[in-house]
């Protein structure tokens, strides 16, 4: 999907609708928290908060972050992918 990175006091969040549904569609057999990664060009992965005063197509994350993934917030998109539930669970429990 394509997203719009915005800076944000504290964060990764996304809006609460987009949130459960990806958690209801993607993530409903599994424990694995929601992970996510911002472009192919960083392996930097994270899981998002939700929060409900989020557009739909905002990413929220904090300066600190863009700057280490270097995605800067714009208004061009960025493309932010879900990772599968088995491996955001790999990646969340830290055995690769």
């Amino acid at each position: 999907m394509n997203m719009t990175v915005q800076p944000v006091e504290s964060g990764p969040v996304i809006e609460q609708g987009l949130y459960d549904f990806i958690n209801r569609e993607f993530y409903y057999q599994t424990n694995a928290p929601l992970t996510m990664r911002a472009g192919l060009s960083n392996n930097i992965h994270f899981r998002p908060n939700s929060e409900p005063a989020m557009p739909t197509d905002v990413l929220g994350l904090p300066k600190e972050m863009c700057d280490k993934m270097k995605v800067h917030p714009s208004s061009e998109d960025v493309d932010i992918f879900v990772l599968k539930p088995s491996h955001a669970y790999l990646f969340n429990s830290g055995d690769i």
